[in-house]
């Protein structure tokens, strides 16, 4: 009996040195370690209908696993969200913002590969693979670190004509289907690889050690090229179109989508041809895996597949149409952000339906929870391990007796935080009516009470709960300037003023600098700025800001009318001095397009100096005062000229993103024969930061936008977001969103999972 009691305790040890806590225990040895294969697709839509054609999909995967309903995206972009799943990190963190910016780069590669799961995975003696798509930037001049076997697509998807480094060495693949097909290509390297390591025919022999595959598939993204057994499918499918499709224009929503028009039936016939190409190219996919299934199943030993888990999953979703968007994704609506998740594995109920929502960052911190190895680094996702393993079967709901997250970010682009305080004080409750929108102001509502040199103050509204509405504050307040030098918004480029006091000349004390020297980058292809009315809808900046608005930004008092006086006559003066400056750079900008030389030449010796002007020009705003800007600004100017060359010169919109279609876009069937098309579907200005939470007592999206605009839909009522109820929103509500989100655009580690509560 003692004898087997201890075998029992022995067992039981060992068992825990494997298996983290927190994590369910699986019926394995204690030696054994779980193998991983990691299905990724591109631009995989979970609400369009392209999981119902995938039968093998179906069989092999979604029967036999967990469907987890609510899988998200944090960034429904590109090399954002993969480099995201790779790190465990939101894109605030990691920095990974566009499809160009920091995509592969130097910065990427120095702070973030070595602590990608697959180089965590290797660095705990997993053999591991990756095959396919990388990043959108790879240039294949490198594999990168923790990858034992590679096969790498240089730069974006393709399925003909080009090139992969497969293992350091670079090669180039044409446009024959049987060799060069590169979805096919991934499954059958991928399956090579497996048999090798399963056989104990790889470099090492050990068919002990656990392995992690990731096959990143190009499929359903462009340019759509299916193979040629498949190109006659679904001749007729219109699965794409939902309650939102060709909701256009919508005049309760952001910038974007109050510019965009309703399709003609042009646009609305290439949504339909998109729609058949897509699932044809899907239908590969799923042939891979009904090949990857019957080697699991049949051609290695049980131990191996049953100690195996499959996750099944996209870099974001996609739209077709909706609101008036032709194709694309990037928005932060349910079709964009929505991925499919499906894993099957050891100790996973088959049939399973979990519905807590889960992200594209806790891939890494699953992966490395069922593996048993600690993260290198904080990361800001969380391990689903244990929901995994202890969710129910399809007839029952998920268990929700461990602890999860009810509220996580979305987010897309990036802005400074001054520019975004600008245009957070204005658009507070832009719905709302004057007193209370003047009553969302921070300084007032931190004092609700009158205080010296108040004319008004605000209390809580007898007529509406949650709301506030001002009052006329009694007698007559001494003589205080704080409201009347507020300079105008127009006029925020200065960073300093002036006050005569006899002879001397001193600076004003500022509570809150209105410019940062220090925060003057931002992401050209996400932010955009201008004072042109119609690209804020009628809603420019200056004409925001009345003249009963305290910012708070300066405080000063005054002795006498006199000095009042002065100081406003300093300001005009000020404001004489700007506009020489402002003459000076246009004549700069002038000279650079006449002549670089010169521009240097003028800017090396400082033309404008503190002998001719009060500002010198590096103490302008950042993006006014550096060659740099100057000559980038040049640059882009001329990239989008050839770009408009090469699409056509008539196929573009100031500020929007726009694609130019013709018979020439598919070079495989079904082929476009109709009229070519110009669409634009994205802008410069939509850079945004949601909050969407999940839960049993509320399903809702609310959005702040890089223009001030804000959003709020019920996912519960309204599933489709066809009705932004901002402004219905009550304003204690949407002060604790606001905060909630604020403390989610910030987290790092641990602290996101807090945030998300």
């Amino acid at each position: 009996m003692n004898d087997h009691l201890i075998l029992l305790f022995a067992v039981l040890i060992a068992g825990s040195l494997v298996w983290p806590s927190g994590t369910a225990q699986l019926h394995l040895t204690p030696t054994q370690r779980p193998n991983f294969i990691i299905i990724l697709t591109d631009d995989q839509d979970s609400l369009l209908g392209s999981l119902e054609v995938m039968p093998h999909l179906k069989r092999h995967l979604t029967d036999r696993g967990v469907n987890m309903q609510r899988a998200f995206v944090t960034t429904p972009v590109c090399c954002p969200s993969r480099s995201s799943m790779l790190t465990g990190q939101y894109v605030h963190n990691h920095r990974v913002f566009t499809n160009n910016e920091n995509c592969t780069s130097a910065t990427w590669r120095r702070q973030h590969e070595p602590a990608t799961f697959g180089k965590q995975l290797n660095d705990a003696g997993y053999r591991t693979a990756y095959i396919g798509k990388y990043l959108n930037k790879y240039d294949g001049t490198y594999v990168p670190p923790g990858w034992d076997r590679w096969l790498g697509q240089v730069k974006n998807t393709k399925f003909y004509n080009y090139s992969v480094n497969e293992d350091g060495q670079l090669s180039w693949h044409g446009a024959n289907y049987s060799r060069d097909y590169f979805t096919d290509i991934v499954t059958n390297r991928s399956l090579d690889i497996l048999r090798e390591w399963t056989s104990g025919g790889d470099e090492t022999g050990d068919q002990q050690a656990p392995f992690l595959l990731v096959m990143s598939y190009p499929a359903p993204h462009g340019p759509e090229d299916a193979a040629p057994q498949h190109q006659s499918l679904f001749a007729n499918d219109h699965r794409h179109k939902t309650a939102s499709y060709n909701r256009a224009p919508s005049p309760d929503k952001e910038w974007l989508l109050r510019r965009a028009q309703p399709l003609t039936p042009l646009h609305q016939r290439f949504t339909d041809t998109l729609q058949r190409k897509r699932l044809q190219t899907l239908q590969s996919v799923d042939e891979g895996l009904r090949r990857l299934s019957d080697w699991l199943d049949s051609e290695i030993p049980s131990e191996i597949s049953n100690n195996t888990f499959v996750f099944y999953t996209s870099d974001h979703g996609y739209h077709l149409g909706q609101f008036g968007l032709l194709k694309g994704k990037s928005t932060p609506y349910e079709f964009d952000i929505r991925v499919p998740l499906i894993v099957r594995g050891p100790g996973v109920p088959a049939g399973a339906v979990l519905r807590q929502p889960v992200l594209n960052i806790d891939l890494a911190p699953t992966l490395l929870d069922l593996a048993g190895v600690a993260p290198a680094r904080p990361m800001d996702g969380a391990s689903y391990a244990a929901l995994l393993l202890q969710s129910k079967n399809s007839s029952g709901s998920s268990n929700s007796s461990t602890p999860w997250r009810r509220s996580f970010l979305v987010e897309r682009g990036r802005m400074t935080f001054r520019k975004l305080n600008l245009r957070r004080e204005l658009e507070a409750v832009r719905n709302f009516g004057k007193d209370e929108r003047l009553c969302s102001q921070r300084h007032i509502r931190a004092a609700l009470s009158c205080s010296r040199g108040d004319k008004f103050h605000c209390v809580p509204s007898n007529r509406l709960a949650g709301r506030y509405e001002r009052v006329k504050c009694p007698g007559k307040a001494a003589c205080r300037c704080r409201r009347s030098v507020v300079l105008p918004i127009s006029q925020y480029v200065w960073k300093h003023c002036w006050r005569l006091q006899g002879r001397t000349r001193r600076r004003f004390r500022s509570t809150r600098s209105i410019v940062d020297p220090e925060e003057d980058e931002y992401d050209a292809e996400d932010v955009a700025f201008t004072r042109d009315s119609s690209y804020y809808n009628g809603n420019d900046i200056d004409s925001d800001y009345d003249e009963g608005n305290d910012y708070d930004d300066i405080e000063c008092e005054y002795s006498s009318l006199s000095d009042l006086l002065r100081d406003r006559r300093m300001m005009r003066l000020t404001q004489r001095r700007l506009d020489a400056v402002q003459a000076r750079l246009n004549q700069i900008r002038k000279a650079m397009r006449r002549n670089k030389d010169t521009l240097m030449r003028l800017l090396g010796g400082c033309a404008c100096s503190r002998d001719r002007f009060s500002v010198r020009v590096d103490e302008l705003p950042p993006g006014r005062q550096r060659l740099s800007d100057l000559l980038l600004s040049t640059s882009l100017r001329k990239r989008r000229l050839r770009r408009r060359k090469r699409k056509g010169g008539e196929c573009n919109l100031r500020f929007m993103s726009c694609f130019f279609h013709d018979k020439s876009h598919w070079k495989t069937p079904p082929y476009w024969n109709d009229s070519s098309i110009c669409f634009c579907g994205n802008a410069n200005n939509f850079t945004y930061w949601c909050l969407r939470t999940v839960d049993s007592t509320e399903e809702s999206l609310y959005c702040e936008f890089i223009t001030g605009f804000i959003s709020y839909y019920n996912m519960t009522a309204d599933p489709h977001q066809l009705v932004n109820l901002a402004a219905e929103l009550p304003f204690q509500r949407r002060v604790e969103l606001q905060a909630k989100l604020n403390r989610l655009k910030s987290c790092s580690g641990a602290t996101c999972s807090a945030a998300g509560a």
